[in-house]
C-alpha cells in the first residue's frame, strides 16, 4: 500500500490551493549576512530587512543558522510541533544573542562581536521598554498559534518568523501575516568608542573638521564640528588655558585616552567671573575708538566724544537697544535718516558739532515717541523744520549757541516739554504758539529781541479774501479732516502752519501781524534773565484775521496804557 502524497508537496495529480513560493528559502538564505569579523559592532535591530532574531542568528555564525530549520527538513506529521520548537529557538536566540542584545532593559549585551558583556546604564524609560518587550513576546506567541492553526486548516505552510519578514509575503485567505517588532537601538548613553559604529553625535573623536587658531593670542578660536555641523566660537579666553584646551581637543580627535588629556578639573564659575552683557561704553579719544571691532549689540549707553567723527558710524545705527547716544564734541555735519530706526533711543546729545540743519525725516520716525532729551547746542543751525513739533515726547531741549532766527511756529504742540534753553541765538521774537507751553525752566539769555510796537502793524490783508483763503479758514475752523490723499502736499503744509487770531479763528496768508510784550513767567516757573538789565520779558508775535479784531485789541491796549 503506497503512502499518500503530502498535501503540501507539489505533484501532477494534486496541487495545493495556495502553494508556498519554492524559491523563498533559497533567496532568504542568500540574504542572510555572514558572520561579522571580530572588532566590528553588528547593527542592532533589523539587518538587511530581517527582524532582530535573524540579525542575532547571523552574528552568532553557523550556530544561529542551524537553529532555523528549513521547510523541507521537517516531516509533515511533526510540523506543528517543529514550528513551536523553531519559534522557541528563535526567541531563545534573541534573548541570548551576543550581537543583537537588548539595550536599556537591564539585560546583558555586548556591542562588539565576541566582546565582553556589560550591563547598560539604566534609562528613565526602562520600564516602558520592558513592557514593549513583553508585548512583543505576546504578539509572537499569537503569531505562532495562528501559524499552527493555518497548517492544520490545510492552508499554505507559513515560513518561520525570521524568514517571513524578509521575503515576499504569501497571499491568500489562509496565509498568516507575521510582524516583527522593530525597535531602535539607543546607545547614546554609552561612552564613545563602545559601540564602534563611527563618531557619536556630539563627540570629539574623529568629529573635528577644522580648528581656527589664527587669533589664539587674542583669546579667540573656533572649533568646527562635523556632526552636528556647528562652529564653536571661543572669545575673551585666557590664552594659556585656550591653548591647553585646543591641545586637548586635538588629542581627543585623534582618539587618545581621556586619562592623558591635559584637562584641568572642572570648577564652577563664580558670579564675579561671569561677564555680564555690556550695556555702557564711553570713548573720549580718537585712539580708543574701535576701528576693527564691532560695538556690543547689548549696549544701551554709548558715548563717543572728542573722536573727530565727520559722520555717524553705521555700526552705531545697528544698536537697536541703545537708549542714550552721546556724539558730542565731534565734526558731524549731517544726520542720517536711519538714525530714526533706533526705536529705544531716549537721549541724543549732539552738542558741539557742525550741524547746519535737523532732518525733518527724523521728526517723522520712531523718535517722535521715544526721544525725550535732545541737545543741539553749539552747532550752526539757523532754523528747525516744521515737522520738529512732531517730537511730542520731548521733555528737555537745548538749542544754545546756534544761529537760530526763529523757533518752530507750532512749538506749543510740545506738551511734555519742561526744560527749554535757547540762549545766545539770533531770535528777534517768539512765535505766537509759545504762550501754550508749560515749562519748569526757561533760558533765552543773549538773544537780540526787538522792542515791541503794537502801533506799527504788518498788514498782509487781502480784501476780498481769495477762495483759497476762505477754504483754508473753513477747513481749520470746522476741523475738517484732510491729508495728502485728499489735497496736494503743499496745501497740507500751508494748513499746518496756519496762524491763529486772538478771536480763535484761523488765517492762512491774509492777516495783520504785530509784536507784543509777554512776561516769561506766564509760561515757565524758573526764568533765566533775558538780558543784563534783569528783564524777564520778551516780544511775541500776535496775529489778527481782520481789521475788526485788530481794532478791538488796539482799543484795549491803549486803555490799559492810558
Amino acid at each position: 500500500m503506497s503512502t499518500p502524497p503530502c498535501p503540501l508537496t507539489p505533484s501532477h495529480s494534486r496541487r495545493p490551493s495556495r502553494p508556498f513560493p519554492p524559491s523563498r528559502t533559497i533567496r532568504l538564505q542568500q540574504e542572510v549576512p555572514a558572520a561579522r569579523p571580530a572588532g566590528r559592532a553588528p547593527r542592532c535591530g533589523p539587518a538587511l530587512g530581517l527582524p532582530r532574531a535573524a540579525g542575532a542568528a547571523a552574528a552568532a555564525g553557523t550556530a544561529g543558522a542551524a537553529a532555523l530549520p528549513s521547510r523541507s527538513a521537517v516531516p509533515f506529521s511533526g510540523r506543528p510541533r517543529a514550528l513551536h520548537r523553531a519559534a522557541d529557538g528563535i526567541r531563545a536566540a534573541r534573548r541570548a544573542g551576543t550581537a543583537a542584545g537588548r539595550h536599556h532593559s537591564g539585560r546583558l549585551c555586548a556591542h562588539r562581536a565576541g566582546g565582553p558583556r556589560r550591563r547598560c546604564p539604566p534609562r528613565a524609560g526602562r520600564g516602558r521598554d520592558r513592557d514593549r518587550d513583553r508585548e512583543g513576546d505576546h504578539d509572537r506567541d499569537q503569531d505562532r498559534d495562528r501559524d499552527a492553526a493555518a497548517v492544520r486548516g490545510g492552508g499554505a505552510q507559513p515560513a518561520p518568523a525570521h524568514l517571513r519578514a524578509a521575503g515576499p509575503r504569501p497571499r491568500g485567505a489562509g496565509a498568516a501575516v507575521a510582524r516583527a517588532p522593530a525597535r531602535r537601538c539607543r546607545c547614546r548613553d554609552l561612552p564613545h568608542g563602545v559601540h564602534g559604529a563611527g563618531p557619536r553625535r556630539g563627540s570629539v573623536q574623529q568629529n573635528v573638521e577644522r580648528l581656527f587658531t589664527r587669533f589664539v593670542e587674542e583669546g579667540k578660536a573656533t572649533v568646527r564640528l562635523r556632526e552636528p555641523a556647528v562652529d564653536l566660537c571661543l572669545s575673551k579666553a585666557n590664552v594659556i588655558n585656550l591653548k591647553t584646551f585646543l591641545s586637548a581637543v586635538r588629542l581627543a580627535h585623534q582618539g587618545s585616552d581621556t586619562g592623558v588629556l591635559p584637562l584641568s578639573p572642572l570648577v564652577p564659575a563664580k558670579n564675579s567671573d561671569v561677564e555680564k552683557p555690556k550695556t555702557k561704553m564711553i570713548i573720549t579719544s580718537r585712539r580708543d575708538y574701535p576701528l576693527t571691532k564691532s560695538f556690543p549689540f547689548s549696549l544701551e549707553h554709548l558715548q563717543t566724544s572728542y573722536c573727530k567723527l565727520a559722520r555717524i558710524d553705521t555700526r552705531v545705527l545697528c544698536l537697536k537697544k541703545l537708549r542714550k547716544l552721546d556724539l558730542s564734541h565731534n565734526h558731524i555735519k549731517q544726520l542720517p535718516a536711519t538714525l530714526g530706526d533706533l526705536v529705544c533711543l531716549q537721549e541724543l546729545d549732539l552738542h558741539d558739532n557742525h550741524l547746519e540743519a535737523f532732518s525733518g525725516a527724523l521728526c517723522s520716525s520712531s523718535l517722535q515717541k521715544s526721544l525725550q532729551f535732545l541737545d543741539l547746542s553749539q552747532n550752526q543751525i539757523q532754523a528747525l523744520p516744521i515737522e520738529f513739533c512732531q517730537l511730542r515726547g520731548l521733555v528737555q531741549l537745548r538749542l544754545d549757541d546756534n544761529a537760530l532766527l526763529r523757533l518752530p511756529c507750532r512749538i506749543g504742540q510740545l506738551s511734555h516739554l519742561r526744560f527749554l534753553s535757547a540762549a545766545r541765538n539770533k531770535l528777534p521774537f517768539l512765535p505766537s504758539d509759545f504762550r501754550k507751553l508749560c515749562l519748569e525752566n526757561l533760558d533765552l539769555f543773549g538773544n537780540p529781541f526787538e522792542q515791541p510796537n503794537p502801533l506799527v502793524p504788518n498788514i498782509q490783508l487781502k480784501i476780498p479774501l481769495t477762495l483759497l483763503e476762505c477754504a483754508a479758514r473753513a477747513t481749520v475752523n470746522h476741523r475738517i479732516p484732510y491729508g495728502c490723499h485728499l489735497l496736494p502736499s503743499h496745501l497740507c503744509k500751508d494748513l499746518e502752519v496756519a496762524k491763529t487770531c486772538r478771536c480763535g479763528s484761523a488765517c492762512l496768508s491774509s492777516f495783520i501781524q504785530i509784536t507784543v510784550t509777554m512776561n516769561l513767567h506766564h509760561v515757565a516757573h524758573t526764568v533765566v534773565l533775558v538780558d543784563n538789565m534783569g528783564g524777564t520779558e520778551a516780544p511775541i508775535l500776535c496775529y489778527f484775521c481782520s481789521l475788526d479784531c485788530y481794532s478791538q485789541f488796539l482799543d484795549r491796549h491803549l486803555q490799559s496804557n492810558g
